[in-house]
């Protein structure tokens, strides 16, 4: 799907399953001197539209039952509702996306009310006990359209979201339109960046700029344009165009360097056969390839470590035998280093996750050489020797996310068996200390 349309990887999902009750479920792994905690903490459509808080305390849900916006305690299970709606019958609004402040306190979360139709949609903020709520913003005019709701900046002081509006004219088209709020004063600058379209926003670690995948026209013809858009102002600032168009050459994947001087990106060649590693230094303006894929087999994606110092690369459409590798390189570049390599028939992504020390890699990979779907959670050093199967066999391993201290683990499953898409958490992730004799 990425290749076919690589200029739509970030589509806002919309949910269509119903909401299951939750199955309070605990399970006990052993392996070695090593012991798992596993608990499932949601089920089915309850598992999205939501984010896990800062800390790793704490889940935001949408509740199907009444389509509030609810909040759900990692430790205990314990659930409770953040907005009071009351029932589908007496309201027919509903959260959707949410997304955490910095200091975990708050919660921005979309509000879509189907009794205002067409200007249906808002965005709201609530503080994490329910008590304080505000509306930030409130569409008045149905060619303001959707809005979607990017998130905090690193400073906790603005919100991103974009504006998808109708444009006045003989044509019928769309226009994308970056709004700014501050969080202290209310001010909202609405930006009308140079750019027809663009997604996959990012904001840079001073929170000064927004990283942004753009193309330069509306048609077939349009190219890839990585950009900068400064949030003060709205300028637009070209980072590196796509000499071809988008689809035949297109960034795959973007990342800001922890000190916001450098980003690193993924450039995909189709006539050429190429899938690059490359670095843009902002001060100098140069292009540095760090990495090239051996070929076109084997296109890959980027994560870079917490501490900055290494980028983790997986590929995801392996070579002919179907072989996947797991290979880091410094973030300064030099010579990748493959950590492991196994053998998967399909050509979906795999989940990688770092542990907060940049020390370890959490990966999947296929359990059954005959059964595609169950896949085993495993844990690799960043400095070399074996991979160490964590017990752990799930239908599928998706959106790995590490607690910020590096006890447990939240991941996307179908479970144990294949069947709706559940939400677990594992926890003792890291080895117990032996005390000394």
């Amino acid at each position: 799907m990425v290749d076919e349309y690589p200029e739509q990887t970030e589509a806002v999902k919309v949910a269509k399953e119903k909401l299951s009750v939750l199955l309070k479920a605990r399970t006990v792994i052993r392996k070695g001197d090593i012991e798992f905690a596993l608990r499932k903490i949601g089920v089915g459509i309850e598992t999205g539209l939501g984010a896990i808080s800062p800390d790793g305390r704490y889940l935001t849900y949408v509740d199907w039952n009444t389509g509030d916006l609810a909040v759900q305690e990692m430790a205990t299970g314990k659930k409770r509702h953040l907005t009071d709606k009351g029932s589908w019958n007496k309201s027919g609004a509903q959260a959707f996306c949410s997304r955490w402040s910095p200091d975990g306190k708050q919660i921005a979360y979309d509000w879509w009310d189907w009794d205002r139709e067409p200007n249906f949609v808002g965005i709201r903020i609530v503080s994490l006990d329910g008590k304080e709520s505000q509306t930030l913003y409130q569409v008045t005019n149905p060619e303001k359209g959707v809005t979607i709701t990017y998130g905090w900046s690193p400073d906790g002081k603005y919100l991103a979201y974009i504006s998808i509006r109708d444009s006045l004219g003989p044509k019928s088209s769309t226009q994308s339109v970056l709004c700014i709020r501050s969080l202290d004063t209310g001010e909202e600058r609405e930006l009308f960046p140079d750019l027809p379209d663009f997604w996959n926003l990012k904001w840079s670690p001073d929170s000064r700029y927004i990283l942004c995948i753009a193309v330069d026209s509306k048609d077939r013809s349009a190219h890839s344009v990585l950009s900068l858009i400064d949030t003060k102002t709205g300028k637009v600032i070209p980072v590196i165009k796509c000499e071809n168009n988008r689809l035949n050459q297109w960034f795959q994947s973007h990342e800001w360097a922890r000190d916001g001087k450098k980003i690193f990106y993924v450039r995909n060649d189709k006539p050429n056969k190429l899938c690059q590693l490359l670095v843009w230094d902002l001060e100098s303006g140069k292009e540095k390839e760090i990495y090239r894929a051996s070929s076109w087999a084997e296109r890959f994606t980027i994560s870079l470590s917490p501490d900055g110092k290494w980028l983790a690369l997986t590929n995801y459409k392996g070579h002919e035998k179907k072989e996947r590798s797991l290979k880091i390189i410094p973030a300064t570049g030099g010579e990748p280093r493959v950590l492991h390599t196994f053998e998967q028939e399909s050509n979906g992504p795999v989940f990688t996750a770092w542990t907060p020390d940049s020390k370890s890699i959490l990966f999947s990979k296929k359990a059954d050489k005959e059964n595609d779907i169950k896949t085993d959670l495993w844990r690799i050093p960043v400095e070399g020797g074996e991979p160490q199967r964590l017990g752990l066999t799930m239908a599928l391993f998706n959106f790995l996310s590490m607690h910020p201290k590096g006890g447990s683990i939240v991941f996307s499953s179908f479970g144990p068996t294949l069947k709706e898409s559940e939400l677990w958490v594992m926890e003792n992730l890291m080895p117990k200390k032996t005390k000394e004799k």
